[in-house]
């Protein structure tokens, strides 16, 4: 019998499922005799409004049938899950998206003496709409749950596995069972050691010297095996190297390591000492934690100037302590040569090292480059990228982006980019432009030296008295490439008055060369560095497309002696001063 639809909370996800196949529901609306029959609307509020939306009409041997159609199932599951709040959008996504099976099977500890538990977890590939149950199988002298629960929306579920004291060492299987997928994890069993009541703390040792991003292991021992738990109290000397304040040995161990990790301290070298007291008995150890690795990086390959240029940039945690530190690097592939270390002198933080050789490659190659201290290691990867030939490509751009250049401007720099390295022996780029009168260049033709992919140029520009629209040129090998240019009339005055009395207002006017097609702002100052706050001017004034100058207000402060001011222009990269002002009493 299916569960009530008024009822959530005995709704279950599996009858939802059973609803995906199209339901049709036939109900006689007149009998023979033209007597009212239970219709759609005897069926309950949720069907009727289906039945509204899609009854149809048939005549079947004169009787009229009234047929209510629920077709769509995904549909009737959002309606069902919005009536009684049973399937949210989240378990809804996460039923579409995964198909949870069992992935793997883990132990810890792997090995145990005998008479002590292990924890056995089971996970997923993924997290599960709904519960599942995961059968577990041991083997003699273990005891296993029998099953393990995943609850809906998690990926994984642990048990304890109990195991008998033993004489001799015993090796097993652990096995996990999830519908066809099974998965195993070996145990092993030793023999379960004499224990003692009053155990004492026996031993403490410590690594001398670690590093930052090690994980050195403190490793305490006590007299004998503990018949109980036995809780030691641990503490350190630095806050930066943090350790438990209770370690745990359990019963039927004599033994405890603890891994540490020691943090960064800017500075460089520390020194830490370790506590550990159980009883009235107290063992220390002193480590010294010298840096370690921050990070790494690399430069060349593909996307950069100088893709056969490649360097190695290492930083450590901290300062490099006297006596310097040393790193060992490597390269993953032989197009890429570097020493075996890099050395840290004392005081030192960052080191960059160049390649020995680069190798020019056929195809793109990925090269990795990796540094090592204190059994840590980082890597850094670029693309090394074959040498430019003539089906490559070349590109132009300018250093300050795209813009409007104005006459008067000087040393307005370009790029050349290749999009792979120059080849052994290098490329001459020819650089031109049909208007040579309005823009000169300089450093030209462009020198590509083996292994570089971008280099520049730059051009002064003539003060034009009206716009001029013309390109800059670029060829090598057959290859071209273009970029538009436009030059718009630069500065020609600034019109100000010769003097203003203190207090008063004027006006001011910029003039260009020539009108501009676009509308054209120029920045003003004041150079007032020996009379400042005397007068100002705004910061910026625009002159419209089609005309060639503005006007701007100026303002001035009372004075009581005279003083003379500049005021100032500034358009794309010229200048223009104008002349002076004498604001008077």
């Amino acid at each position: 019998m299916a569960p009530a639809f008024g009822d959530p909370s005995v709704f279950q996800y599996d009858y939802l499922v059973e609803l995906i196949e199209p339901v049709e529901v036939t109900v006689a609306a007149l009998d023979a005799a033209g007597n009212r029959v239970p219709g759609c609307g005897e069926l309950g509020p949720l069907l009727q409004l289906w039945c509204a939306k899609t009854k149809k009409f048939a005549r079947r041997g004169g009787q009229r049938m009234r047929k209510c159609v629920i077709g769509c199932a995904l549909v009737l599951l959002m309606v069902l899950a919005a009536a009684v709040g049973v399937v949210t959008p989240q378990h809804s996504a996460v039923a579409a998206s995964c198909q949870p099976a069992l992935s793997r099977l883990t132990l810890q500890p792997s090995t145990v003496p005998g008479g002590a538990p292990s924890k056995v977890t089971a996970i997923l590939n993924c997290a599960t709409p709904k519960a599942l149950t995961i059968s577990l199988r041991g083997f003699a002298g273990v005891t296993v749950p029998a099953a393990l629960q995943v609850a809906a929306g998690k990926t994984a579920a642990s048990g304890t596995i109990k195991t008998a004291t033993t004489k001799t060492t015993r090796h097993g299987t652990i096995a996990a069972t999830l519908g066809p997928v099974r998965k195993t994890a070996a145990l092993t069993v030793a023999p379960t050691p004499k224990i003692c009541t009053t155990p004492v703390l026996a031993s403490f040792s410590l690594p001398a010297l670690s590093y930052v991003g090690a994980h050195p292991v403190a490793a305490i021992k006590l007299s004998c095996a503990a018949a109980g738990t036995v809780r030691l109290t641990v503490r350190s000397s630095s806050k930066y190297l943090p350790i438990p304040a209770t370690v745990s040995i359990y019963k039927y161990y004599a033994a405890a390591t603890v891994p540490l990790t020691p943090k960064a301290y800017q500075l460089g070298q520390y020194h830490a000492t370790v506590y550990v007291r159980y009883g009235t008995r107290t063992l220390t150890r002193t480590i010294t934690i010298d840096p370690g690795l921050a990070s790494v990086s690399m430069t060349g390959g593909a996307g950069s100037p100088e893709p056969d240029f490649v360097s190695f940039d290492v930083t450590l945690t901290g300062y490099a302590p006297a006596g310097g530190l040393t790193v060992k690097i490597s390269s993953s592939n032989s197009a890429v040569t570097i020493p075996a270390s890099m050395t840290f002198q004392n005081g030192a933080l960052r080191k960059i090292i160049g390649a020995t050789t680069v190798q020019q490659v056929t195809q793109n190659t990925k090269v990795t480059l990796s540094a090592t201290l204190g059994g840590r290691t980082l890597s850094a990867s670029i693309v090394l990228v074959p040498p430019w030939n003539n089906q490559d490509t070349l590109a132009l751009s300018a250093w300050a982006g795209p813009r409007p250049v104005y006459g008067s401007e000087y040393e307005l720099h370009y790029w050349v980019k290749l999009s792979n390295p120059a080849p052994d022996g290098g490329l001459t780029v020819t650089i031109s432009t049909p208007d040579p009168n309005v823009l000169q260049l300089f450093n030209t033709p462009v020198d590509f030296s083996a292994g570089l992919a971008q280099q520049d140029f730059w051009l002064s520009v003539a003060n034009v008295t009206s716009p001029v629209h013309t390109e800059i040129d670029a060829s090598v090998d057959g290859v071209t490439a273009s970029i538009p240019v436009t030059v718009e009339p630069g500065l020609a005055s600034i019109t100000v008055p010769a003097s203003i009395i203190g207090g008063a207002s004027s006006t001011g006017t910029v003039n260009l060369a020539g009108p501009v097609d676009i509308a054209t702002t120029v920045d003003l100052s004041c150079a007032c560095l020996s009379h400042p706050g005397v007068l100002t001017v705004p910061p910026s004034v625009t002159i419209p497309a089609g005309q060639s100058s503005a006007t701007f207000p100026i303002t001035t402060v009372q004075v009581t002696s005279e003083s003379s001011v500049n005021l100032g222009a500034l358009l794309g990269d010229s200048q223009l001063l104008s002349g002076i002002i004498n604001v008077t009493p």
